[in-house]
């Protein structure tokens, strides 16, 4: 498949359509100080396993929630740090993200924008969304983070 071909998967609704992002959600782009957007995904997916792993004994939801957040950050960190270095466009850490799923939604108007496609994802993007989903509806079942990393300092005083 080339850049830019699809394949419909359901009619024109959903399709397969191969692009590569340089930046990051809705094609936000960082130019020359894209070493920085692959330096804090590597940092936010390394707090996000210190996290999961101090929430151990919380709610299941808020496990479940980081947990597929995480899955979706390591997901897109991968392709960011070795798309480019396997195909030998970009250095360690300046690669794109391959971005797959178009899903075609009648107009939209908000705000004077004008919305005629959704943007197109990928898996990792989808979990990330489904993460912050379910973090969001069963968001009385989490604990706030001064609650959790209070309870450890709780722990290491007694």
């Amino acid at each position: 498949m080339n850049l830019g071909d699809s394949i419909n998967v359901f009619g024109e609704t959903v399709q397969l359509t191969f692009i590569e992002n340089a930046g990051m959600a809705f094609g936000i782009s960082f130019g020359p100080a894209k070493i920085i957007l692959s330096l804090f995904s590597v940092i936010a997916s390394c707090f996000l396993v210190y996290y999961l792993n101090k929430i151990y004994h919380y709610s299941r939801y808020l496990k479940l929630g980081v947990a597929i957040i995480l899955a979706g950050a390591v997901g897109n960190l991968i392709d960011r740090v070795f798309y480019g270095v396997f195909y030998g466009e970009a250095p360690l850490f300046y690669g794109k993200v391959v971005d797959f799923v178009r899903v075609d939604i009648p107009d939209i108007n908000i705000f004077g924008l004008n919305y005629t496609h959704w943007p197109i994802f990928n898996v990792a993007d989808s979990c990330i969304t489904i993460g912050v989903v379910i973090l969001l509806i069963f968001n009385k079942h989490i604990p706030s983070f001064s609650e959790v990393f209070k309870k450890e300092e709780n722990i290491n005083n007694e």
